[in-house]
């Protein structure tokens, strides 16, 4: 393969044999030549930008380059409670702080402190006691406001000017009923959902029926309005991802994905998708800033995953891994996979084709989330409530690449 590099590399050889000269005849003289130090630091910055693009190539084709590994780091639980709940979700509300709710309808804070580099803590607060029904989606709005929509029709407003720490509940935050208008005989709550656009929201309510509602703001609150229901063309739906402001992709349970335009007020099938041979978990769209390489990451039952190109209509299988895959967690090139078989997984991106790293993943470990911290770290949950820290190891980086003995 063809080195695809942004730097003429024969160039740069050039120019570190000749700065090799002027290195040698500075130590016989004693004097450094006029414009040393400046040609010297931007070498250094070719040479960095050299490591990071041949990067790929080492992890490819380097055995040793392409050894990755995975380590687990328990969050110690300060404080005087804990989540003693099964999970539904949780939203990130910024760096340190996180909300999550449970199947019972609990609703609490956690906090995360980085003490130091071996030793994390969690500390959770108290349940938010306004809140007395299940929660099936929750939406950051902004730094300061969380919007929850609940399984029997209700929608509540969590805020706070103190998220920079743990809030106290009883003082730091105002739990507020958000009022939802509709004129909808068969409105009975809020299912699975998503955020197309500024306000703008799509929810799910089974047998084939699909709500549009917008959420407006106004001097004594907001207010969701149910402006438009329309009958999804897609039964059996499992799992729902926007994929800009008007078309978003369902997955089913035999399989298939479907992309579906919101369009005059009509739901438009654009493209059908024989994915996977069994029922999809979830589905992950990744964007390409612009580079027309969108894709779409499925996740289904009997360990199968699979990347769909949009631009491309190009459907690439990464392989059949073991169990049913329910959760995926991905930051830039790496992907995290959770099966129900207690198996975690890390995925790694390479010249645009994604593929299973054989040599790192975890076993008999029972997770049920997994979300990304940063693209070398994740934060994962088990089913007892336990958090952990989930850290990628490997070579990475150009100071990765450096420290590696290439010629043995």
């Amino acid at each position: 393969m063809k080195l695809n590099l942004s730097t003429d590399y024969e160039d740069y050889k050039s120019k570190v044999k000749d700065l090799r000269k002027s290195l040698d005849k500075c130590m016989e003289t004693g004097c450094i030549e006029e414009g040393f130090k400046e040609e010297l630091r931007e070498l250094m910055e070719i040479e960095k930008t050299l490591l990071m693009e041949m990067l790929p190539y080492y992890r490819l084709y380097d055995e040793k380059a392409g050894q990755a590994s995975l380590e687990l780091i328990p969050l110690e639980i300060v404080g005087g409670f804990n989540f003693n709940s099964i999970l539904q979700s949780i939203v990130r509300i910024n760096k340190n702080l996180f909300l999550a709710n449970a199947i019972d309808g609990k609703v609490q804070f956690f906090y995360i402190d980085n003490l130091k580099e071996d030793k994390k803590v969690v500390e959770w607060s108290p349940e938010i006691k306004e809140i007395n029904e299940r929660i099936s989606n929750m939406h950051k709005l902004n730094n300061n406001e969380i919007l929850l929509l609940g399984v029997k029709g209700g929608a509540y407003l969590i805020s706070s000017e103190k998220f920079s720490k743990l809030p106290n509940i009883g003082e730091d935050i105002k739990v507020a009923r958000v009022k939802v208008n509709h004129r909808l005989d068969k409105f009975r709550g809020f299912g699975k959902s998503i955020s197309l656009s500024k306000g703008l929201f799509l929810t799910d309510l089974g047998e084939g029926r699909l709500n549009l509602f917008n959420l407006r703001q106004k001097r004594g609150g907001y207010t969701i309005e149910i402006y438009m229901e329309g009958h999804c063309p897609v039964q059996g739906m499992t799992s729902m991802v926007k994929i800009n402001n008007n078309s978003f992709a369902i997955g089913r349970g035999d399989g298939k994905v479907y992309l579906v335009e919101y369009i005059n007020n009509e739901f438009k099938i654009l493209k059908e998708i024989n994915v996977i041979e069994n029922k999809i978990r979830k589905i992950i769209y990744l964007e390409s800033n612009g580079e027309n390489k969108d894709s779409l990451i499925i996740i289904g039952d009997k360990g199968q995953v699979s990347c769909y190109l949009v631009y491309e209509d190009k459907l690439k299988d990464i392989g059949k891994l073991e169990g049913n895959l329910f959760e995926i967690a991905i930051n830039k090139d790496k992907a995290i996979v959770l099966s129900e078989d207690g198996i975690v997984y890390l995925l790694e991106e390479t010249f645009g084709s994604w593929k299973l790293n054989k040599e790192a993943y975890i076993k008999d470990r029972f997770f049920i989330h997994a979300s990304s911290m940063n693209e070398f770290r994740y934060l994962l949950m088990d089913i007892r409530g336990n958090l952990y820290f989930l850290n990628i190891k490997g070579v990475y980086s150009w100071e990765d690449l450096w420290e590696m003995p290439i010629y043995q």
